[in-house]
């Protein structure tokens, strides 16, 4: 998700698996820091009806995505699931 494209209508669970995917990669990835903060917006995004499940394909997804664009080191993908479920 780059705040400079264009609005896409689209799925929320799908724009918070982006948002969290970011947030908690940005070098250095995964600190406790981050597990708080996002687990404080899952489980307050969740409460509002959120799915836990659609969430975390988006998030997946955009790991995968990233991987994809980014010419370094990749984000182990079985690392970052973890993770996730760790905010459950």
């Amino acid at each position: 998700m780059d705040f400079e494209d264009e609005l896409e209508q689209g799925e929320e669970e799908t724009d918070m698996g982006k948002i969290l995917a970011f947030a908690v990669t940005y070098n250095p990835s995964f600190t406790m820091e981050k597990e708080h903060s996002a687990r404080l917006l899952l489980q307050t995004f969740c409460q509002t009806g959120g799915e836990p499940g659609k969430i975390k394909v988006a998030y997946l997804a955009e790991i995968v995505a990233m991987n994809q664009r980014r010419n370094g080191e990749a984000i182990c993908l079985q690392s970052a699931a973890s993770f996730f479920d760790e905010l459950l």
